[in-house]
């Protein structure tokens, strides 16, 4: 089963920020992707959510040529082509 979790790193503990319907004990694999900060350097959650949101309406598939598409994915989150 794959399930796609939300978790703060907190004192050397993964919290997941909603509920999780797993059994104690279970061993999980995660993957780890961070979102280049957390929520202490100042940034609240709806600021982090507005700035998400203005991401998402870059993509536009019947905007003019040369609109934002995917493949400007990583220059727009990281300021550099092909980063990962």
């Amino acid at each position: 089963m794959t399930t796609r979790i939300e978790a703060v790193y907190e004192e050397g503990v993964f919290r997941p920020r909603d509920p999780v319907d797993l059994t104690d004990g279970t061993v999980v694999e995660l993957m780890v992707h961070t979102r280049g900060g957390t929520l202490r350097s100042g940034a609240t959650p709806d600021e982090v959510n507005r700035d998400l949101d203005e991401i998402a309406a870059l993509y536009n598939p019947s905007g003019p040529e040369g609109a934002f598409s995917g493949a400007d994915h990583d220059e727009v989150l990281y300021g550099v082509r092909g980063a990962a």
